[in-house]
């Protein structure tokens, strides 16, 4: 069953893939590393600048290799990671057999297998699966006492995520607990695995810890952040926001609450896994992405299985409801499927005919050596190719000061500090650069020209998406090389006239 389950695992995932393409923005990040250091131009985003702006450099090293060898490098990533999510199946599988509870492993396979956050983030090109592969067979690995592969595990998590910590931690902690000793060798184990890439970081960079965390304590921080950052929901809506994932949570509670009950000892490090990086996400006021729950989502659906099998299974239940449960379920998984593929087709729309056309259009009227500034810097500073200055210092940590400067939103201290020749604002953006020029005396307009807008309006949505290209004035980059097309039309949405 739980073969079956991986083989579907494999085939709905490259399915959704192939006929979806869709990309996670942040790939693009990643990838972008990756295929500069596989040309040659080094580990880094900009060729020149040594920034460590990934925060998985085993996922990069594979794109990397992947990409020397002749593969396309994105592919294999996508690739990678729904193999990893079938192998999560037999993983979760093998741990609750493992228990007694064979029944239950089933169900947490397949419930893997359909999982829309498991599916999503698989072809999504990030290293969420990978993640989440390393953590499960991590603590399913100490749950049969086998130390030594499991330590191995967590120091290829580590280089995978480091937000793997948590999970180190954790089972160390229980590890003491159960055997009254700390586990010295498998932690020299992972040590081992970890140092050469912490002393090769801080030689090449200066320093191992990726810049994405000072960025983005210093960005998110800053007072009235929670008001500029509006994408991500409260962090409650994430666990209680809609039925289906208060119905979810309930029935993970009961599963928890199953195995106290039987005492099953060995759930502890799932669990405080699980609980260490929702206390780590929601204590740090930042943006709650779905990726950023992945990899310990592994716990939670097992612990959805221990809970929705105690219903499924109750003895209570007359004989003649068994096929109409089994028709339910089925029901079920197809419905989460479908919600999987329509939320990957969905956002994958906004990159095929937005920001894709936007950066490949910018890509055309660039000079060699133009620096473009904007924020969503993965599908446009992939696609435009040239050098990116990062508002928000993921890889551009020179803007940094700036922030800490107690200025407010500095997109035009930015701007004016470091005068990038070409700069991409959306328009709660474009509104904010305004007013810092009027605060310092000064006209946006006087120092950059709107040489292009575009938009897209989806059924659905309230309000189009909209970008705005600005060139700065004197540049020679647009006027060397032509103009930028008439602003563009989507779906009855005009672009914003050139003139403000």
């Amino acid at each position: 069953m739980a073969l079956l389950a991986a083989a579907a695992a494999v085939l709905v995932r490259a399915f959704i893939a192939l006929t979806t393409q869709f990309t996670a923005e942040d790939a693009f990040i990643t990838l972008r590393y990756a295929e500069n250091l596989a040309s040659g131009a080094g580990w880094c985003y900009n060729p020149g600048e040594r920034v460590l702006g990934t925060t998985s450099p085993l996922y990069t090293l594979f794109l990397a290799g992947a990409a020397q060898a002749g593969f396309p490098a994105l592919a294999a990533g996508k690739c990678l990671n729904i193999l990893c999510d079938g192998l999560l199946c037999v993983v979760v599988y093998r741990w609750l057999a493992g228990l007694g509870r064979e029944a239950d492993g089933r169900l947490a396979a397949a419930l893997i297998a359909v999982h829309p956050l498991f599916i999503r983030w698989s072809i999504s090109g990030m290293e969420t699966s990978l993640a989440a592969l390393l953590g499960a067979a991590a603590w399913e690995r100490w749950s049969q006492g086998r130390l030594w592969a499991a330590y191995g595990l967590l120091g290829a998590l580590f280089l995978t995520r480091w937000d793997g910590l948590a999970l180190a931690g954790v089972l160390t902690v229980a590890e003491v607990a159960r055997s009254r000793r700390v586990p010295w060798g498998p932690l020299a184990l992972m040590a081992a695995i970890c140092t050469p890439w912490l002393y090769g970081a801080a030689w090449y960079f200066g320093n191992p810890i990726p810049g994405t965390a000072a960025a983005k304590w210093t960005v998110y921080h800053w007072p009235g952040a929670r008001d500029l950052f509006p994408g991500s929901p409260p962090f409650w809506r994430r666990l209680v926001g809609d039925p289906a994932s208060l119905a979810a949570n309930l029935l993970a509670a009961g599963g928890v609450w199953v195995c106290v009950r039987e005492r099953v000892r060995s759930v502890v490090p799932a669990l405080g896994w699980a609980l260490a990086v929702l206390t780590l996400i929601g204590a740090s006021g930042m943006p709650v992405f779905e990726w950023h729950l992945v990899p310990a989502l592994a716990a939670h659906t097992i612990f959805l299985a221990v809970g929705l099998g105690a219903v499924t299974q109750w003895t209570g239940w007359p004989t003649w409801t068994r096929p109409a449960r089994a028709i339910l379920g089925g029901l079920a998984a197809g419905a989460l499927v479908m919600q999987a593929a329509t939320a990957a087709g969905h956002t994958q729309e906004i990159e095929n005919r937005l920001r894709r056309p936007l950066a490949e259009q910018l890509a055309e009227m660039a000079a060699p050596g133009d620096r473009i500034m904007l924020e969503p810097i993965g599908v446009i500073g992939y696609y435009s190719n040239h050098r990116i200055l990062d508002v928000i210092g993921l890889v551009s940590p020179e803007v940094l000061p700036i922030w800490r400067s107690g200025v407010g939103y500095p997109l035009w201290e930015i701007a004016e500090r470091f005068r990038p020749e070409w700069c991409v604002l959306r328009p709660a953006e474009l509104e904010h650069v305004r007013a810092g020029a009027r605060a310092a005396g000064a006209s946006w307009d006087a120092h950059y020209t709107r040489v292009n807008s575009t938009s897209l309006r989806r059924r659905g949505d309230l309000q189009p998406m909209v970008f705005y290209v600005y060139r700065r004035q004197g540049s020679p980059g647009g006027d060397s090389r032509g103009e930028f097309p008439p602003s563009t039309e989507r779906d009855g949405v005009p672009g914003v006239p050139a003139n403000p």
